[in-house]
């Protein structure tokens, strides 16, 4: 027992003095001067033809972690075999803090000097020496001087042939983990009969039902393989990796030959997880999860994740159309709102903007500026420089900029449509009518859209088409609009569960400020109400199918039957929640027949009863119900059909109610004493605000854009309309 004791302190003396050894070398190695691009002898200014390529030192100092590479310059009219890789600067893994710290970066060796790179670029970096990757490597982070504005628009100005000439594109999703070769593999099973269902739901042009995800054979009728509940727990831990929400990736996806995934060790094709992601929103299954109310963390990251997906897979067909069918397909939809069908440089970028609305960027000037490299290889045949990227201006110059050009070339007003300042990100110096990307913004133009299925809007019609005009001035724009009405009453902003009876609250100003026969339709106004809540289509076509009505009251009872527990919760009584619902009342007792949209006080007070929530009132003859989740399950179900569309257009927006009682849905930032106008040429109604109290000729600020029922196909305007030139500002 002695002699075996002795013989283990030998071997951990040995193996604690080798390690010191190791770390005492790595610390000299590491000691060396930072890389400056100035300083080296074999670097220098970039010409603008050149581009730098990383090439391994194999093993060279391998023994002791260190990393060592050559960097060097080529021309991009000599370029030898390389490989580009496509990566996010910040932590790649969902559960991960979302940026990098200066203490967290790591060194290695480039050109016999020390560089520092952030964990997940080491990661990758790693990853490719355990497995053996030699020759040229182009990494922006090294490649490029981040540190110089001239050389980073210039190089960024190249990407498109850098990624185009580039043999393979490795695509690191960050390390592996213990679910991580479970989910290539049902990728890789999933792949054709998913890109078959795809393609049969977007011939369709249907509308699908909610999804019960808590059912193993809710996919199929898909022709799907059947996935447990770990083969889900292993897709959402590669769909909730941020590669997919970085903007870089867009054009770094869309335009490389071939595209190898790598996640840790694990390889997989990006066709099976691009066309898997296209499945999940075609089929509803991603909203459906995202209700749930088993909904765990995973799953919610998931749901973020893997629209990225669809739209970098998407995006890819447009610029590459190697999936023949699914490019077939989805060009013969539209992008909603474009009059204009030129091929320019603007509207490929807003285009771009419509297809990837989920992505972000640390620099918020790269939304902008990462679309460059797909705006030249979509527009082959013209050399416009103007909107190259240059780093030397601000975010609000940048945009001015693109946005003016875009609107000069093309006459196109619809842009107005991603303008306002009704939202809570703001850009200094920005005019109100220049757009921005603001991964929350709502927008009732944002997607494909069927245009024989009517879904595209058209409020300025064919006559508002024909009358548009404009005038840059500055940061002025001069426009021809036609004012519809003064905004009289306004619903509190819908950003998720409602913590006040909010629903109630709505209910009563669609009382108070509209008739009972909606007049723009011919409608009752509460069905009025329900079709402007999901901007009156099923996201596959317009006007929406009428039993969408029965399931509008099932979700405003859920939701108002949740606020009433809440509120009863804190303290009040159902008295007082029965005076709150007093206008409800009032609304459903008007409707004929009585009630068919919207509860009475007395229905949602028994379906609380019913779902076991407060006891039966005295007398009432009221019972709970003897299986309190199946009623749960039953009353969800039927909601969770408006839900699965109303989660894309009720989301930091309000309901809106004018002077001449038209019901509209706009932004959160619009006020009472704000107007609701149409510009020429504009497809959406606006909400725009005077910089002045008084009544001369003042300019407007935009909020954001509109949806105002019954008059989004030209309804409001005629030849005899008398439009008036105004000032966005």
């Amino acid at each position: 027992m002695a002699i075996m004791s002795r013989s283990w302190v030998r071997q951990y003396v040995r193996w604690l003095t080798a390690g010191i050894h190791r770390l005492f070398l790595q610390a000299l190695y590491l000691r060396r001067r930072h890389l400056t691009y100035t300083a080296d002898s074999r670097l220098g200014p970039l010409a603008n033809t050149q581009i730098r390529l990383l090439r391994p030192l194999k093993h060279r100092y391998y023994s002791l972690g260190v990393l060592e590479f050559v960097l060097e310059e080529v021309d991009i009219n000599n370029l030898p075999t390389y490989v580009t890789l496509s990566y996010t600067w910040n932590p790649a893994e969902a559960d991960e803090k979302e940026k990098n710290e200066p203490f967290d970066l790591k060194p290695i060796l480039v050109n016999s000097h020390r560089f520092d790179i952030y964990p997940n670029l080491f990661d990758a970096l790693y990853q490719l020496e355990k497995r053996g990757q030699d020759g040229y490597i182009w990494i922006d982070a090294i490649c490029i001087n981040q540190k110089d504005h001239t050389e980073c628009s210039n190089q960024v100005a190249l990407m498109d042939t850098i990624y185009k000439s580039s043999s393979m594109t490795i695509a690191w999703l960050g390390r592996e983990t213990a679910y991580t070769a479970r989910a290539a593999r049902v990728l890789a099973a999933c792949a054709s009969s998913a890109r078959q269902a795809t393609i049969q739901l977007l011939e369709a042009g249907a509308w699908n039902e909610p999804i019960d995800v808590t059912d193993p054979a809710a996919l199929d009728k898909y022709g799907v393989p059947r996935l447990c509940e770990k083969d889900w727990t292993a897709l959402a831990d590669v769909f909730s990796r941020r590669y997919f929400s970085r903007a870089w990736v867009v054009q770094e996806v869309a335009l490389s030959r071939q595209i190898e995934v790598l996640c840790g060790s694990v390889t997989f094709d990006w066709d099976s997880i691009g066309i898997f992601a296209c499945f999940l929103i075609m089929t509803q299954y991603l909203i459906s999860m995202a209700l749930s109310p088993n909904l765990n963390t995973s799953r919610r990251h998931m749901c973020k994740g893997a629209p990225g997906a669809n739209s970098l897979h998407l995006t890819r067909q447009w610029c590459r159309g190697e999936d023949v069918d699914l490019v077939r397909l989805v060009e013969r939809y539209t992008w909603r709102g474009f009059k204009n069908k030129s091929q320019s440089f603007g509207l490929v970028l807003l285009r771009l903007l419509q297809m990837t609305p989920t992505v972000d960027a640390t620099d918020p000037r790269d939304r902008y500026f990462s679309k460059y490299g797909i705006m030249k290889h979509m527009v082959s045949d013209q050399d416009d420089t103007s909107y190259r990227p240059d780093y030397r201006l601000s975010e609000a110059e940048v945009l001015s900029r693109y946005f003016e050009l875009l609107i000069q070339e093309t006459g196109e007003l619809s842009i107005l449509a991603w303008a306002g300042e009704g939202y809570s990100r703001k850009v200094e110096g920005l005019p109100s009518w220049v757009p921005y990307s603001d991964p929350v913004r709502p927008n009732t133009m944002v997607g494909l859209a069927d245009t024989a299925k009517k879904l595209a809007l058209d409020a300025s019609g064919v006559v508002g088409y024909q009358h548009r005009a404009h005038i840059i001035d500055g940061p002025m724009l001069h426009v021809r609009a036609y004012e519809i009405g003064r905004i009289v009453a306004c619903s509190e902003t819908n950003t998720g569960m409602p913590k006040k009876i909010v629903y109630a609250e709505t209910a009563a100003l669609l009382f108070d400020h509209t008739a009972a026969i909606y007049p723009y339709t011919g409608q009752s106004r509460t069905e009025a109400f329900w079709r402007t809540v999901i901007l009156d289509h099923d996201l596959m076509s317009r006007p929406a199918p009428a039993d969408l009505g029965k399931s509008f009251k099932a979700w405003f009872s859920w939701y108002l039957a949740v606020a009433i527990k809440g509120f009863v919760g804190q303290g009040a009584t159902l008295s007082a929640a029965a005076t709150a619902c007093h206008k409800l009342d009032l609304l459903a007792g008007a409707e004929t027949p009585v009630s068919q949209f919207f509860p009475t006080w007395t229905e949602i007070l028994s379906r609380l009863v019913h779902a076991g929530e407060v006891p039966p009132p005295d007398g009432s003859g009221m019972k709970r119900s003897e299986d309190v989740r199946a009623y749960a399950k039953e009353w969800w179900t039927e909601a969770q059909k408006f839900e699965t569309i109303a989660i894309y257009s009720v989301l930091h927006r309000q309901a809106l109610f004018t002077n001449h009682g038209h019901i509209a849905l706009g932004p959160k930032g619009a006020v009472v004493g704000d107007s609701v106008w149409i510009v020429a040429g504009c497809p959406v109604a606006l909400v725009l605000r005077r910089t002045s109290g008084d009544t001369g000729d003042q300019p407007y600020k935009l909020i954001g854009e509109s949806y105002v029922h019954g008059i989004m196909n030209g309804e409001a305007v005629s030849e005899e309309t008398e439009w008036k030139s105004i000032g966005l500002c």
